[in-house]
């Protein structure tokens, strides 16, 4: 009796023994995602049959930037680790298309500094994705000065004359409104303005052929120029610029 009784606990152990090994494969592996950032703002992650949808949110999080997903990019299983890596090379583990907009500005010091706004992975051919979730728009782009003067007429006097060739830009501006200048910037290299501050200052500048994005951000600490970089392609491409009242913080959405 005793017998039959060790025997039936034994079936029973290895019955419940063999329950949890099966388990795994029937259920599959539990997912873990781990993502961290050094002081040096270095990423490492670790992707175990993590969604990417989940990642992606996780990495938006602590980034504190929107990280969006094409189409093709949502809904997949991430498999993946990486340690100490640089925004954009991380960004590029994740995708075989990433973009990263960015925004330029004058620091506290007057260094030129960008910082990141939003992250887009996508997969190869798909449409470009808009702008729409790396900066909040505040304002229309509607420039007033006190200056009734055309731009030939203030140019044959010599207040103001700008020169937009090959992505290069030369600008002589003598006591011109701030706003005006960089109103008229922006029209001729075919960027949106974004007037936040419309601001009576009056400024003189000489820049002399200088990148168009250079020159821009040495025109004022109140000026920031948006930019996206493609990884895939290595190009980047300003597509606004705007006028502000103060040069921090940098407003994001998601």
């Amino acid at each position: 009796m005793k017998r039959k009784i060790n025997l039936s606990r034994s079936r029973l152990l290895w019955a419940i023994i063999c329950l949890f090994l099966l388990l795994p494969a029937a259920f599959g592996q539990r997912s873990r995602l781990q993502i961290s950032i050094n002081k040096s703002e270095k990423i490492s992650l670790r992707a175990e049959k993590v969604s990417t949808n989940e990642l992606a949110a996780e990495l938006s999080r602590q980034l504190k930037i929107p990280v969006v997903l094409s189409g093709i990019m949502r809904d997949k299983i991430a498999n993946l680790t990486f340690r100490n890596l640089p925004l954009e090379e991380a960004a590029h583990s994740l995708a075989p298309h990433v973009r990263v907009d960015y925004v330029l500005m004058q620091n506290e010091n007057g260094a030129a500094v960008m910082r990141p706004l939003a992250i887009y992975l996508s997969g190869y051919n798909e449409k470009e994705p808009t702008t729409v979730q790396s900066m909040e728009t505040e304002s229309q782009a509607i420039v007033i000065e006190g200056n009734t003067e055309t731009l030939d007429e203030a140019a044959d006097k010599g207040s103001l004359k700008i020169s937009f060739d090959d992505n290069r830009l030369t600008v002589l501006a003598r006591r011109q409104n701030l706003s005006f200048v960089v109103s008229e910037i922006a029209a001729r290299a075919n960027l949106e303005f974004d007037l936040r501050y419309d601001t009576d200052k009056l400024v003189d500048v000489e820049i002399q052929d200088k990148p168009l994005t250079e020159a821009l951000v040495r025109l004022s600490p109140y000026v920031r120029v948006y930019l996206r970089k493609d990884l895939l392609t290595a190009k980047t491409t300003a597509f606004r610029v705007a006028l502000t009242e103060s040069n921090y913080p940098i407003t994001m959405t998601k």
